[in-house]
């Protein structure tokens, strides 16, 4: 269906097309374009919101339990800046999983009158009359320049379903001499993540789990059995890219500013950035977090890291200070208090 002349196109249906699409079908005709659209077979993973954003979750028709959420969690437990794990507290975080949270977008959007779903890779020609909007990730198909690390930083996921308690849901961290390692759960999935360096990017998942254990963070791996009798979830670039340059398009979420997932803000931002570009036709300056204090936090992040004199962390700050002033991106504005959370340090 292609809609009327004015309607929106978005290019895209992740977590930040379809939140995007939510923020529309009130008011007028949505078309979503996408490959593929959520399934219950994606390969499944838990990821860390603030609490605060499961309010605005709900105003987009998702509810908590549809995520697996029960619980936050205000207790992270930490080996950084030194080799030993210490008990740090935050800001109230939930584990949600995915894809059941794609899936309770998808279900929202198709119950919406005025969206309409089209399977395909690119749209068709587009009339200068109607709008776009792109959501399509870390492959921001519409820019016409992204920058990242040259190398990337690769994370590679693994997930195990069970009955997990409190405890072993507590989000967990630790440094590793070129990456590093996280593990978090909710009451029935558990995930660990491991990110390296594109160097250390083939590594079998044995030899992933040598180089979490030489780093003096087997902790993070206690009860979870070997990573090689896990089922390898989605994983990929993990690096900070951003894109500018997108043309008529409005970037939003990855596809404008992918941020390293230390700071544990990313699922969130995207989202509520597609939300407020959608009602706010060419305000992409109302992102949460513009690019200069992502890479500000990243460059803290990583001097603050027991292996910041590392070969790769040292190459990895070098970019972030090269770039930390970017001329075409959007000036900074007052934060979006749905996401301003301490994130994972």
């Amino acid at each position: 269906m292609t809609p009327p002349a004015g309607g929106t196109t978005i290019l895209g249906a992740g977590p930040a097309g379809l939140a995007a699409a939510l923020g529309l079908t009130a008011r007028e005709q949505v078309r979503i374009i996408a490959p593929t659209v959520p399934a219950a077979t994606d390969a499944p993973r838990v990821d860390m919101v603030p609490a605060t954003f499961l309010a605005f979750l709900l105003e987009l028709g998702v509810h908590p339990a549809q995520l697996g959420v029960s619980e936050l969690h205000d207790v992270r437990i930490m080996a950084w800046g030194g080799a030993q794990p210490e008990t740090v507290r935050g800001n109230a975080m939930a584990h949600v999983e995915r894809p059941a949270l794609e899936l309770a977008l998808l279900a929202a959007v198709t119950r919406a009158s005025r969206a309409a779903i089209v399977s395909a890779a690119t749209a068709e020609p587009i009339g200068s009359e109607e709008r776009v909007i792109d959501a399509t990730g870390r492959r921001a198909a519409s820019a016409r320049r992204t920058v990242g690390l040259p190398q990337p930083w690769i994370a590679r996921v693994f997930s195990r379903r069970g009955q997990f308690d409190r405890q072993d849901q507590a989000f967990r961290m630790a440094a590793l001499p070129a990456g590093y390692a996280y593990r978090m759960a909710s009451p029935r999935l558990m995930t660990i993540g491991v990110v390296l360096s594109r160097t250390l990017g083939t590594m079998t998942a044995a030899e992933i789990e040598a180089c979490v254990r030489s780093a003096g963070a087997g902790w993070i791996l206690a009860g979870a059995g070997r990573l090689d009798s896990l089922p390898p979830g989605r994983g990929g670039v993990a690096s900070v890219q951003w894109s500018t340059g997108s043309g008529s398009a409005e970037l939003v979420g990855d596809a404008l500013l992918a941020r390293d997932s230390l700071s544990a803000q990313g699922l969130c931002t995207g989202i509520s950035h597609a939300v407020a570009v959608a009602r706010h036709s060419g305000d992409a300056r109302r992102y949460p977090e513009p690019l200069q204090r992502h890479l500000g936090m990243l460059a803290g992040a990583i001097e603050a890291s027991r292996f910041r004199a590392e070969p790769a962390w040292e190459q990895y700050l070098h970019f972030v200070r090269l770039n930390a002033i970017a001329d075409d991106w959007p000036a900074p504005h007052q934060d979006d208090e749905t996401c301003n959370a301490d994130g994972a340090r």
